[in-house]
């Protein structure tokens, strides 16, 4: 038989015990909800941009951007084939002359082939995405760095091959210096206001 003193020890470990996995499920809990749980919603029309971004907002769109960014003035471009896209907006690297970030509401690319171009298909915000990564082709024998991306939102479907809809475009002549988390951050970050 046990003593009185035992199964007091005996109960108060099996407390103690419970009393831990209990504090263990606390702390699982909140690591998951601060590093890995969105902070709002995931149907929220509202971009949240990540620090060391700020938010571009028109009638069309919203998009976060790099801070030290330049957003320049909405502009409307006519094309050579006579289609129009309107609230056209750049952004550009304050401190590198040749990188620009274009966003272009009501246009399309037509999904080329080369040996240096990654074409992934994604689902964005309830958007088909196609994004396009291209690479330097300049060696004949490898494909070097990536050299831009091009992401469409598509709003509207043509021909099998020519997707239209929110053109994300980022070019730079000097190499990317955006890293791919950031490009895609800026992808991620697109809400199309007005369809």
């Amino acid at each position: 038989m046990t003593s009185v003193q035992e199964r007091k020890d005996k109960k108060f470990s099996w407390t103690l015990y419970g009393f831990s996995i209990f504090l263990c499920i606390v702390f699982i809990t909140t690591i998951v909800k601060i590093f890995f749980l969105p902070t709002t919603p995931s149907s929220s029309s509202e971009p949240q941009c990540p620090q060391m971004f700020q938010k571009y907002e028109n009638s069309v769109y919203s998009i976060c951007y790099p801070k030290g960014w330049t957003a320049h003035n909405e502009q409307d471009i006519t094309y050579a084939d006579g289609s129009v896209s309107q609230h056209v907006v750049s952004f550009t690297n304050s401190t590198q002359t040749n990188e620009h970030i274009q966003v272009i509401p009501n246009r399309g690319v037509l999904a080329g082939q080369s040996r240096c171009l990654q074409q992934d298909n994604l689902d964005l915000n309830g958007y088909p995405v196609l994004r396009l990564t291209y690479r330097d082709a300049t060696n004949k024998d490898s494909c070097g760095e990536i050299v831009s991306y091009t992401s469409v939102f598509q709003t509207s479907l043509t021909a099998s091959a020519y997707k239209k809809g929110i053109v994300i475009d980022y070019v730079t002549d000097k190499g990317v210096n955006l890293t791919p988390d950031q490009y895609f951050a800026i992808e991620d970050s697109l809400r199309i206001v007005n369809n």
